[in-house]
């Protein structure tokens, strides 16, 4: 673990003004950090006041509170080099993912610091795509340390889904809101945290069913942002101009053929919330792609001509929609499909039938995020499910559990080293226990490999009106953060990861805190107890995304 950290300040874009970096305290004696510093160092020797210390809040890595991990791919021409698609931006590493460093120059704020999928340029190692949830998609052309966005696949959409948002103002005297969303978690599933348990006097628990949050009527007057939520992103395995998209929100899959500078709906598939976007290995004309909500399948399609027809060759046969796909490296006729609520499918002959293959494995998990084959050895294959991370040796026809003793959940990343099959590298998407995981051999646990992935973005700071030494932290993945003192230390407030903004007010008995949140059902809360309790504001929302309030 890093011995030094740096705060990332992150202003959104036309939303929130320039964050107060009264949270860092002046010291007589600190550390400073180098521009051209690419490794950890020791604090060097500095004389009179003039220099800076690391103050704000951060996740902690020792007790396994890392960013949410979403996506994560090896790049085949340089094994050692990893990138993973995170709730905190794009995280790199150069040796086999043991140690972390963010890459997220570009990005900076609404939607595109979660990042949901990512994805190499074959023909050019050093240009990845990754598609963000609510900022459409970016580029970067230096091995991912940069970013730039491409054009946006929603403003080609014709014709355009209906706007979720219909705000009713109600009190007037409230900060207003802008919004948009929707998010892609949804806090209100409900699940056991027996595995590792939330920290004593740690982060509350997001699984409280709906009917138990504590509810208000909708405050303010929200204003409508565009929103862009992309699910999975593919480069063309041979053309480098070409670029699939799929968005969420109901718009489909879309393609670029100029290198994202304008794009066009895929025909043939529906016009309906795209999930996947998978090529064959061992022929590209061969793709397959997935549509649907969560709850409802809208389609698995596979085309075998490059995409001049579809056919969908989920209806009969695949419950559920798919949420992940793996295509055998040399042979395009086996395939491996994971679903939400009803397992793990797998076809022989190229998508014509399908056998569940969690039932015949007896596996306890029915959501399924991700599947893989070994590129070296296609008779290795991983899934990961909510619970647990299953191998199966005989290319997908029998699975076991390859880990009981995982101690997370919600498997979304997951990626397999080209040439050695016991090399796994998994991501977790559950807070707030997130991060990589990682074997070098069959039959071993999977290890935290989260050094590096401790910096936690600042998004704004508020200052208490009744308490000049009383700070207040929106940090996105970890929360609201307080300072009690001027911003030496920090202690985590909650309730949930995602907060935009932060508006401090003075109200009739004390101060009043507001915060906007990027979750589904939350929206904007309210405390009147320094972050101890904390009220929902904005019930009647269709669109419960926050990215400022004023």
């Amino acid at each position: 673990m890093r011995n030094r950290q740096k705060v990332i300040w992150i202003p959104l874009a036309g939303s929130i003004t320039l964050l107060l970096l009264v949270v860092l305290a002046i010291l007589s004696a600190s550390s400073t950090l180098s521009l051209a510093d690419t490794a950890p160092q020791s604090p060097a020797a500095v004389e009179g006041v003039d220099s800076w210390t690391w103050r704000g809040p951060s996740y902690n890595t020792a007790a396994g509170l890392v960013p949410m991990v979403k996506s994560l791919i090896i790049d085949p021409a340089s094994p050692y080099t990893v990138y993973v698609g995170t709730n905190q931006g794009v995280y790199r590493s150069t040796n086999a993912g043991v140690t972390w460093q963010p890459g997220n120059g570009g990005l900076g704020g609404y939607g595109d610091l979660v990042v949901s999928a990512i994805d190499i340029d074959l023909s050019n190692h050093q240009r990845l795509v990754i598609g963000t949830w609510g900022y459409g998609l970016f580029q970067s052309v230096d091995g991912g340390l940069n970013w730039s966005r491409l054009a946006d696949p929603v403003d080609y959409a014709d014709p355009q889904p209906s706007a979720a948002l219909d705000p009713t103002p109600l009190d007037p005297d409230a900060p207003q809101v802008r919004a948009g969303g929707p998010s892609d978690i949804d806090p209100s599933a409900s699940s056991e945290l027996s595995k590792q348990p939330l920290l004593p006097g740690g982060l509350p628990s997001l699984n409280r069913p709906v009917a138990e949050r504590q509810v208000e009527s909708p405050q303010g007057l929200p204003t409508e942002l565009s929103w862009t939520p992309v699910r999975d992103v593919a480069n063309h395995p041979t053309n480098p101009s070409q670029i699939f998209a799929c968005v969420d929100n109901g718009y489909g899959l879309f393609v670029s053929n100029n290198s994202g500078g304008s794009w066009t709906r895929v025909s043939g598939v529906p016009i309906n919330s795209c999930r996947t976007i998978t090529f064959a290995p061992s022929n590209n004309l061969v793709r397959y792609a997935s549509f649907g909500s969560w709850t409802t399948t809208a389609g698995f399609y596979r085309t075998t001509n490059g995409g001049v027809s579809w056919v969908d060759v989920g209806a009969g046969e695949i419950d559920g929609t798919v949420t992940a796909v793996a295509i055998h490296p040399t042979n395009s006729n086996i395939v491996l499909a994971a679903t939400s609520d009803y397992g793990l499918y797998r076809s022989s002959n190229g998508g014509d039938s399908w056998t569940n293959v969690s039932t015949t494995s007896s596996l306890p998990d029915l959501d399924f995020y991700s599947v893989a084959f070994a590129p070296g050895n296609p008779n290795v294959a991983y899934a990961g499910g909510h619970d647990w991370i299953y191998r199966s040796g005989d290319a997908g026809a029998t699975w076991t559990n390859a880990d009981a003793a995982y101690p997370t959940y919600y498997v979304q990343g997951l990626a397999i080293h080209p040439t050695s099959s016991s090399t796994v590298l998994v991501g977790n998407n559950w807070f707030p226990f997130g991060g990589v995981y990682r074997r070098t051999s069959d039959g071993s646990a999977f290890a935290l490999a989260a050094s590096g992935m401790s910096d936690t973005f600042v998004l704004d700071i508020e200052q208490d009106p009744n308490n000049a030494s009383m700070l207040y932290a929106a940090t996105w993945g970890g929360g609201v953060f307080l300072s009690e003192d001027g911003g030496l230390t920090w202690t985590q407030k909650g309730p949930i990861p995602y907060i935009y903004a932060l508006e401090a007010t003075q109200g009739l008995t004390g101060t009043v805190l507001y915060a906007a949140t990027f979750y589904v059902d939350y929206g904007v809360l309210r405390t009147r107890t320094s972050g101890n309790t904390w009220t929902m504001v904005s019930l009647g929302w269709d669109s419960d995304i926050s990215f400022d309030i004023k």
